[in-house]
């Protein structure tokens, strides 16, 4: 408006000095009429020219000034329109990155985004709730650098305690070459699979999966039993392929400003179905996992859906399964819970699939749901459970399932007033099938003996296998005990007819323990051990048969757990003693040797017969210590009596069955002879003829080890064990122990004197010692004699001594020479209370 009225005042002005210009030429014209002026008459026309000149001038501005207000105006009304184009776009993009946030807030991985500068972008709650000591440090901005130093300060991982600064320049070097997928465990315990991806833009993409349940998942896989190790490897390859799928999907939101783009890659490609409902309950939008999980419904699942029409058509089409109670309840059970602020819940589908419906509702009212197909999960578990009460090799139940029915049928003969048999049976001879045909045949045979387990057992009985070639049956609603034992009668007969095997028939027996309740006990655990004991007498018997528990079998083991206590007491405390029984030169009464015999003394019982202790030290695992600790004493005390001046004689010691076997035998010889400085000549270890002839290649094989160190080794109770010549032959034994029981009557039993006087002729020919044990009578002595037989031991010669007693005898026959006088009597007399000579 200013410049408007300033064109105006220009042009007065013009006008103005024209007619000035005008009336100054008249006058001047008047005043010089008379002579006239050539300048006074031109002065009023230049005066109008510059008049005119300044009026046009005036009005082109005009003009141009009307044109300018014009084009102003014209562009700041297209101005405004694009201010308002530009807030309308603004509000759609805000809208679209707040849909997109919450569709990531409600992700069931932890999501964080860095920019190419390596500052916070964006980072859901799940993300922060896993480093919950750093949940406020986490906001947009904050350098990577800064969030990797404050968790390893902390130490908050597992690995960064102790070395923050190392693991902090691990960390931030694997986050900068975005290197993938590893796990990593947390300082509560928790463990976290960690996927870490660059974007196109330079930034970087975290996923952060809780991984604690899979990890103790695996660990409970890998105890219920070994043939699940492949399924569960492939389960894990399933899961770790799912997992791999949702990162890629998530990998591909890199460009958070492009919210709508990145939502609709990121929903499409995640390994689980998603949905997202308005705060109306209507469908926005679903990815394709989620119809093909729905199959049946793909024709209604689009945009404006009603969550309640959504549930109606599940169940009219089948796709739900039927629910037991009224329909409409079961569907307004399903809106209300849909309508909460969070909910999860698994729920089968009428096909047999498993589902996982996680739902959350977002700030603005809407609801994000996740479902996560789930069925080979629960297979799993179905698998583990139904492993961790049934046998995998027979398909029977094991030992957990076994203690519940065997509880149950405990408390039902309480109801019912009915007695119930317990067995507990076990193959004869097992391992001697495992050994021969293999363990896939011994599976096969527990297998088929299982079959005809169950075809004896009644309907209500249980069969169950313990483990190995260990059964038990629960015999229920039996009127007295006679109907477990004919149950037991029955088994030992079906047991008793042969198998087959791969084109083999195999033979094979059972050995059964039967116990009753309530008359033998009313405790779960006494009655298996009354069954166990019930077994082990059977075995005793014979095998092949079964027994019933009576009280006499506890009162045996309780003594036998009392002696076994004794026998640990008595090695802790050394109160075994130890006597030797010379061996004798039988033509020069010389002594050329003795035996090492074990004795205890027990506190309350006094003498115990090594016939009695030796067996418990067996069982009770007690014999390897207890041999040890004699064959240290007796070399220390050989060593003891040559350093006296005595004359050097060998000395034996018995070896069990157990400690022959004993894989550390040779070494712990060697150490012995060692520490006491005996030369091994003056060793002598004796054998039974039982473990040299069945023991095999084992058993020459130690010989030979014993042998090279320079030991003697003999083979002990010779007549008793079915020799084979051929074996006997290639033992380089030193030295053939007849047994007592054939010298004891060798003078009235012509087939003992047969046997005594083979076994000599067989040690000559084989150029091995012979000697006679339990020589008693003068008679026995003669004829051992006059057979060939150089050396024996018994009460004839001497009794078992102690060392100091032996001492002296050895000292006072050293100069003896000659033979036995005709008629003489030995040296040394049998007391009558003498105990009879029996070695370890």
């Amino acid at each position: 408006m200013r410049r408007d009225g300033l064109v105006v005042a220009l042009g007065l002005l013009g006008a103005l000095a024209f007619c000035v210009a005008l009336g100054v030429g008249q006058i001047s014209a008047g005043e010089v009429a008379g002579g006239g002026n050539r300048w006074a008459d031109r002065l009023p026309w230049g005066l109008l020219l510059v008049a005119i000149a300044f009026g046009t001038y005036s009005y082109q501005q005009w003009q141009v000034h009307r044109r300018g207000q014009r084009n102003a105006l014209a562009s700041n009304e297209e101005l405004h329109s694009r201010i308002d184009q530009l807030r309308r776009s603004e509000s759609h993009l805000q809208k679209s990155k707040q849909l997109l946030e919450d569709a990531i807030e409600s992700f069931s991985e932890g999501f964080v985004l860095y920019d190419a500068d390596e500052r916070l972008v964006i980072c859901n709650s799940r993300y922060r709730n896993q480093y919950p000591d750093t949940a406020d440090f986490m906001k947009p901005g904050v350098l990577l650098q800064d969030v990797v130093r404050n968790i390893g300060e902390k130490g908050l991982n597992l690995k960064a305690q102790g070395n923050a600064d190392e693991w902090c320049r691990l960390r931030l070097e694997a986050f900068r070459a975005g290197i993938g997928t590893h796990e990593l465990q947390l300082n509560d315990g928790r463990w976290i699979r960690a996927t870490e991806r660059r974007t196109r833009a330079g930034g970087i993409v975290a996923i952060r999966t809780d991984v604690t349940d899979r990890k103790i998942m695996e660990e409970k896989l890998q105890r219920s039993n070994n043939e699940l190790e492949a399924r569960v490897t492939e389960l894990e390859n399933l899961k770790r392929h799912s997992e791999q799928q949702a990162a890629d999907a998530l990998h591909l939101s890199e460009q958070l400003g492009e919210a709508k783009g990145q939502l609709s890659d990121a929903v499409e490609n995640i390994s689980e179905g998603f949905a997202l409902w308005d705060a109306e309950d209507r469908l926005i939008r679903c990815n394709e996992i989620y119809r093909r999980i729905y199959t049946g419904l793909e024709d209604v699942l689009a945009p404006g859906l009603l969550f309640e029409t959504f549930i109606r058509k599940a169940y009219a089409r089948d796709v739900f399964a039927r629910p037991d109670g009224d329909p409409e309840d079961a569907i307004w059970n399903r809106v209300l819970r849909h309508r909460r602020p969070s909910s999860v819940v698994e729920h089968e589908l009428n096909d047999g699939r498993w589902l996982r419906v996680s739902k959350r509702k977002t700030g603005t009212g809407q609801v994000v749901g996740i479902v996560s197909d789930i069925s080979e999960r629960k297979q799993s578990e179905a698998t583990i459970r139904r492993m961790a009460l049934e046998d995998v090799l027979t398909g029977l139940p094991n030992r957990a399932q076994f203690q519940r029915n065997l509880n149950d049928a405990m408390a039902q003969c309480e109801r019912t007033e009915h007695v119930m048999g317990l067995m507990l049976l076990d193959l004869d001879r097992f391992k001697n099938i495992n050994d021969a045909l293999g363990h896939p045949a011994g599976d096969e045979l527990l297998r088929q003996v299982s079959a005809r387990l169950l075809d004896c057992a009644r309907k209500t009985d249980t069969v169950a296998r313990l483990g190995g070639d260990e059964f038990a049956i629960i015999a229920t609603n039996c009127k007295s005990a006679d109907g477990a034992t004919r149950l037991a009668d029955r088994i030992v007969k079906a047991i008793a007819k042969p198998f087959s095997i791969d084109g083999n028939e195999i033979h094979t027996s059972t050995s059964i323990g039967v116990t009753v309740y309530p008359q033998d006990s009313g405790d779960a655990a006494q009655l298996l051990q009354n069954a166990d004991l019930a077994l082990y007498r059977a075995k005793d018997r014979g095998r092949g048969g079964w027994q019933i528990f009576d009280e006499a079998m506890n009162t045996e083991v309780k003594r036998q757990r009392r002696l076994e206590t004794g026998l640990r007491d008595a090695l802790h405390a050394k109160d075994f003693r130890i006597v030797y029984q010379p061996r004798y030169h039988i033509a020069t009464e010389r002594i050329v040797g003795a035996e090492a015999l074990l004795r205890w003394q027990h506190p309350e019982r006094g003498p115990v017969p090594p016939s009695e202790f030796i067996p418990a030290a067996e069982s009770a695992g007690l014999i390897v210590p207890i041999t040890e600790w004699l064959l240290r004493t007796v070399c220390r005390q050989n060593k003891a009596w040559q350093n006296e001046g005595l004359p050097p004689i060998c000395v034996s010691v018995n070896l069990s069955p157990t400690h022959f076997k004993h894989r550390k035998l040779v070494e712990q010889v060697k150490e012995t002879l060692r520490e006491s400085a005996l030369d091994p000549e003056w060793l002598e270890l004796e054998i039974t003829e039982g473990i040299a002839m069945a023991s095999g290649d084992e058993a020459l094989a130690s010989v030979l080890r014993l042998k090279k160190v320079g030991v003697k080794v003999s083979i002990d109770d010779f007549g008793t064990g079915y020799s084979s010549l051929d074996r006997l032959k290639i033992f380089p034994v030193d030295a053939l122990k007849i047994d007592r029981s054939f010298v004891r009557d060798i003078m009235s039993g012509e087939n003992d004197a047969a046997i005594c006087t083979a076994a000599i002729h067989l040690g000559q020919s084989l150029n091995i010692r012979v000697i006679a044990e339990g020589v008693e009578t003068e008679s026995q002595r003669d004829f051992l004699f006059h057979n060939g037989c150089e050396e024996a031991q018994g009460f004839l010669f001497s009794k078992p001594v102690p060392p100091e007693e032996f001492a002296e005898i050895l000292q006072g026959n050293a100069a003896r020479t000659g033979p036995f006088p005709a008629g003489a009597s030995p040296s040394l007399g049998v007391p009558e209370n003498c105990m009879p000579a029996c070695g370890l």
